[in-house]
């Protein structure tokens, strides 16, 4: 199996959700109000933990999912599951960010469940913020991949079948890191390598791309409406490194786009 969560999940209605969250917030509360706002994640855990169990209510910490596919392997963890239905990943931090988001919506994805919560505890008052998977997931699987400039190319074709065969088992709007890792895993050759940066004969520094051969690098970005500033950060990077070439694959939802971008072109 490509997906394997550790333990049952319930899939419930927008109706049951609200009135397990209602309940979990008001503990929520409590645990804020009781230990205020400065201590780590782990010790709101264990005291929300703690008192969802003394009212009765199924808690299971630190939930396994594990996403496999041929030779690769990653796994992750959900912070807390209450019902085995709702799920919620605890933060301190001075502010949400969208990062937040979409890993709670990964976790969503993976487990087929609908909702979950956010709930930050660094504030002066509790922060909850929701996050709903608005794409079913028969729909992630209705994938097109579309090529770019890869006429008669080995590498674009081989990219394109390892990411067909990758999102046939996953599919679509998990986060782009973890596609990149997998890519990186299963095609031959490819790696994750540092690459110096020069500018007008000075030496910048390094930086890390997912490299395919010596000359070639594989780049993966999820964007919509700023596609040209990708395309301009890519062309600027092959001027400022010995690559001479970069396949750059993009996800819009379901449409994926791969495109072949040489240095001298």
């Amino acid at each position: 199996m490509p997906i394997i969560i550790d333990g049952d999940i319930r899939q419930i209605d927008r109706s049951d959700f609200k009135k397990i969250d209602y309940e979990v917030m008001g503990h929520a509360y409590k645990a804020h109000s009781e230990l205020g706002p400065h201590f780590d994640e782990l010790i709101y855990s264990n005291y929300l933990a703690a008192e969802l169990l003394r009212a009765n209510l199924q808690v299971r910490r630190e939930v396994e999912i594990q996403i496999s596919h041929q030779s690769f392997q990653k796994k992750f963890y959900i912070d807390l599951l209450v019902e085995n239905a709702v799920p919620y990943e605890l933060k301190t931090v001075d502010a949400f960010h969208p990062k937040h988001d979409a890993q709670l919506l990964q976790y969503l994805y993976l487990s087929r469940l609908k909702d979950g919560k956010l709930l930050n505890f660094r504030k002066d008052s509790l922060q909850g913020r929701f996050v709903s998977a608005t794409i079913s997931n028969e729909q992630r699987y209705e994938f097109t991949i579309t090529k770019q400039d890869t006429r008669k190319n080995k590498i674009a074709d081989l990219i394109e079948n390892t990411l067909h065969n990758l999102l046939s088992d996953w599919g679509t709007l998990l986060s782009t890191a973890l596609y990149a890792d997998a890519l990186v895993a299963l095609i031959p050759g490819a790696q994750h390598s540092k690459v110096n940066l020069f500018y007008n004969n000075i030496t910048l520094g390094s930086t890390t791309v997912a490299t395919l051969h010596p000359t070639g690098f594989l780049h993966i970005s999820a964007v919509k409406n700023q596609k040209s500033q990708q395309y301009t950060y890519i062309k600027r990077l092959l001027s400022m490194t010995s690559l001479e070439e970069c396949y750059w694959i993009n996800f819009n939802n379901q449409h994926i786009q791969l495109l072949h971008i040489r240095k001298f072109s």
